[in-house]
């Protein structure tokens, strides 16, 4: 589950809202991992991922919060290799399924592989995304004519000076103020209540000079370094 645009994230909200239920088939693997490892799991997907080399089976784990996903998650080095997923508790899920739910697999021919991944960030990233592009004009003028610009990226507003000096300044002056509206912004459609407090709101303070010598005048290429970096 990689964007809120994708299938999975559409299905997942349904689930969430009680506007649907999770497939039958899934609910004593899904009881399982919730008990075994006392997260609530939003959503399992099932399908096959397909390169140009091969075909495997897929099961997405989908938890409902960034919290409970990280129990799954760890990006740690062991023996010189990035290990992306916490290799024992992957490991009991996986025997989980081989012993007592191999009929959800649909080539048991094929390998298979888990990914997990998140409810929670991807609905927080289609609040940002639903906020008005009329309040954000809004807050560049109430913010006063040291702010060149100011961008919502994914989860992230990003508030830009003209000079590097100015950073501080206009951190201290604005901050707050920007947290409380895009806060209140956030809540007109946070059904999930991910978002509890306006010091949740992620603030980004940078400046014109620093955009145009290191990122080439580009919001792509800032967005693509940046903004990751922040997170």
């Amino acid at each position: 589950m990689v964007s809120i645009a994708g299938r999975e994230y559409k299905e997942t909200k349904k689930i969430v809202l009680k506007k649907k239920n999770l497939a039958s088939k899934y609910q004593k693997l899904k009881d399982y991992i919730s008990k075994e490892f006392l997260v609530d799991v939003a959503n399992i997907c099932v399908d096959v991922c397909k390169t140009y080399k091969r075909k495997d089976n897929r099961i997405q784990i989908i938890l409902k919060t960034n919290k409970d996903c990280e129990k799954f998650i760890n990006h740690q080095y062991k023996n010189g290799v990035l290990n992306f997923f916490d290799m024992e508790n992957n490991k009991k899920i996986y025997d989980e399924i081989m012993t007592n739910h191999k009929d959800i697999i649909k080539f048991p021919d094929l390998k298979t592989f888990i990914v997990y991944s998140s409810f929670e960030q991807l609905a927080v990233e289609e609040l940002y995304n639903s906020i008005p592009s009329k309040v954000i004009k809004e807050l560049k003028k109430e913010c006063g004519e040291e702010i060149w610009e100011v961008k919502n990226f994914l989860s992230l507003i990003c508030i830009m000076c003209y000079k590097n000096n100015q950073i501080n300044l206009c951190k201290d002056k604005y901050k707050s103020k920007i947290q409380k509206t895009i806060y209140q912004e956030l809540k007109k459609n946070d059904f999930y209540d991910f978002i509890t407090d306006y010091n949740q709101i992620n603030i980004k303070f940078d400046s014109k000079e620093n955009f145009d010598a290191n990122y080439e005048g580009s919001f792509l290429l800032y967005k693509m370094n940046c903004c990751v970096d922040f997170h």
